[in-house]
């Protein structure tokens, strides 16, 4: 008889999978409405227009508007969904939003879950903070939020990938580099100390509760 005293009978640790946290504007799509008063469309390059993969839609069957892709989204939800859990997480209201994400993904398969505004904390004025503790749910060692905006790293500043704000640049790789990112992070037991290390986002967030002024952060993906 084989004896198996002494042998060790712990089974590997299995990792719980990575939760990636999705912003929407200026993240993975800019909007642009036609009819509309200009917002968040000063940087934006009418130029460029036809050098970007746009959708055309209209909200409500009411309201057009010009919805661009920013370069390798689709690839890289493909890649994301069948990895990870994937949640998008916007600010935005719940009737732009959802039209939006229904034409980003018509069989609804890349994204897991949705969140909109009226899951976020609202702050001074109109500040809209992500808190991942609550509508989101998952181990934060085990979650990443992919954001351009600082603001919204304010409650897990650790857990935040912090991406340049994008609107019609045809040669734009950021969503390539945040894959590569996240590739490397899936094989952390904690995601935290290495987010932490590399942006060092949580005292630029700390003097921005203390100052109460808009956070200025150079390092992005």
């Amino acid at each position: 008889m084989i004896s198996l005293e002494g042998v060790d009978h712990v089974l590997p640790r299995v990792r719980q999978k990575l939760t990636v946290v999705l912003d929407l504007d200026e993240c993975l799509v800019h909007s642009v409405f036609p009819n509309g008063d200009k917002y968040r469309q000063s940087e934006a390059r009418p130029e460029n227009i036809n050098l970007v993969d746009s959708m055309h839609l209209v909200l409500g069957g009411v309201e057009p508007v010009v919805v661009n892709r920013r370069p390798g989204l689709t690839k890289f939800l493909e890649q994301l969904s069948v990895d990870y859990h994937v949640v998008v997480f916007t600010a935005g209201r719940k009737e732009y939003a959802e039209e939006v994400l229904d034409a980003i993904d018509p069989q609804g398969t890349f994204f897991h879950h949705r969140l909109y505004r009226c899951s976020c904390r609202q702050a001074r004025g109109n500040i809209y903070l992500k808190d991942l503790d609550r509508p989101v749910g998952e181990a934060l060692e085990r979650t990443v939020l992919v954001d351009n905006s600082p603001l919204s790293f304010i409650c897990q500043p650790s857990n935040g990938i912090l991406v340049s704000s994008w609107y019609d640049d045809p040669h734009d790789n950021a969503l390539s580099s945040v894959l590569k990112l996240i590739r490397h992070l899936d094989a952390c037991d904690d995601v935290r100390p290495t987010l932490t290390a590399l942006f060092g986002l949580e005292p630029v967030l700390k003097e921005y509760q203390e100052v109460s002024a808009p956070p200025t952060v150079q390092l992005h993906l």
